[in-house]
C-alpha cells in the first residue's frame, strides 16, 4: 500500500499459537498470524490473503480450524474481533468437496443462502439469478447437483457461500477444477463481493492471489520442515 494513507482497524482474524496433532503425530505447530481491517480514508475495498504451501503440508486442516470445523490440539482461532474460538458458520466456507443438498435443485440450494442475508423473497431470487447468469449457469438452476460437473458444482458451491456469508469468505482451493477462462471469470465475481469491504482468504498451492489485483492482498506461505510438522514462514501480522 506505498504512498496511501491507511489505518489498522478491528482484527479480522487471529490464529494464536494453533497446535494440532493426529494420533499423537504433530501437523501443525505454534502457527500465529493477524490480520486486521486495513482502513483508507474514502475509500471501501477488501482484503485477500493467500495461505500457500506444497500438498500436505496441513494447509486444509489449518483451513478447517479457521473455519470452525475442526478443533485445534491447543491454541485457538477468531474472527471478526470476538474473544471466543471461531464458531462453524461464521464464516462462508468454499470447501473443495463442494458440498450441496442433492434433494434441492441448484436454485433450491442458492436461494437458502441468499435467505440467511435477504428475509425479502423476491430480492433474494434475484440476487441468486444474477449470480447465476454471472457464473454462466442461468441454464442450470432447475437441475440437481447430481447433474452438474465438477466445476458446475464448484461454481454453485461459491455462489452459494458469497450469497450466505457477510464479510468473511474462506476457500479451500477454490478454482482447481476450473479452466482458465472460468477462473478469470470466478475471480472477476469473487473481486466484485470484496468491493463491500469483505475479507477473503484463499488456500492455493499455486499462487492464483495474484489474479486479485484489485485490493490489499498478502500472501503467507505454511511450510513444512524436516520434521514433517507445518509452520509459518512468515509470522508478521498481515
Amino acid at each position: 500500500m506505498a504512498n496511501t494513507s491507511y489505518s489498522l482497524g478491528q482484527t479480522l482474524l487471529k490464529i494464536d499459537n494453533v497446535c494440532l496433532e493426529y494420533d499423537g503425530r504433530p501437523v501443525l505447530k505454534n502457527v500465529n498470524g493477524e490480520v486486521r481491517d486495513i482502513i483508507v480514508p474514502g475509500r471501501v475495498q477488501g482484503q485477500v490473503v493467500g495461505f500457500l504451501g506444497p500438498s500436505g503440508c496441513g494447509k486444509t486442516s489449518l483451513f478447517r480450524i479457521i473455519a470452525g470445523l475442526n478443533q485445534p490440539t491447543s491454541g485457538r482461532v477468531s474472527v471478526n474481533g470476538f474473544d471466543r474460538p471461531v464458531r462453524a458458520g461464521e464464516v462462508g466456507v468454499v470447501s473443495q468437496s463442494y458440498p450441496l443438498f442433492e434433494h434441492r435443485t441448484v436454485f433450491g440450494n442458492l436461494i437458502l443462502g441468499a435467505k440467511q442475508k435477504e428475509k425479502d423473497s423476491p430480492v433474494a431470487r434475484d440476487k441468486v439469478m444474477a449470480l447465476l447468469n454471472e457464473f454462466g449457469l442461468e441454464d442450470k438452476f432447475n437441475l440437481y447437483p447430481s447433474q452438474l460437473s465438477g466445476g458446475q458444482r464448484q461454481r454453485c458451491a461459491i455462489i452459494q457461500q458469497i450469497l450466505c456469508s457477510e464479510h468473511f469468505l474462506l476457500m479451500d482451493e477454490p478454482f482447481s477444477g476450473l479452466d482458465p477462462v472460468r477462473q478469470e471469470r470466478a475471480i472477476h465475481i469473487v473481486n466484485s463481493f470484496l468491493e463491500s469491504g469483505a475479507f477473503c482468504i484463499l488456500v492455493e498451492h499455486t499462487r492464483k492471489i495474484a489474479g486479485f489485483s484489485y485490493h490489499d492482498k498478502k500472501e503467507v506461505f505454511l511450510t513444512s520442515g524436516d520434521d514433517g510438522i507445518a509452520r509459518f514462514s512468515d509470522n508478521s501480522n498481515c
